[in-house]
């Protein structure tokens, strides 16, 4: 969370960055992993916004996870 300066964000599982031989090389690897994934965020939600004023949406626009469900359906962007 600190790394990628948000307050949320959610990932299945540790597994988003490669195994490493040491501590050291899995820790490097989280740390290339989480910056590339902060820059991709960043695109990618600014694209979905983007698209939503393009098509003349005015929904709420949820992202993962779903904080109404289990009680209402809710499209994942």
């Amino acid at each position: 969370m600190e790394k990628l300066g948000v307050d949320k964000w959610c990932f299945h599982d540790r597994d988003i960055a490669p195994d490493g031989k040491t501590l050291e090389e899995i820790n490097a690897n989280l740390d290339e992993i989480v910056e590339l994934a902060k820059q991709l965020q960043a695109n990618f939600l600014q694209a979905a916004v983007d698209y939503t004023k393009k098509i003349g949406f005015n929904g709420t626009l949820l992202i993962e996870p779903k904080p109404q469900e289990p009680t209402k359906h809710q499209y994942s962007v």
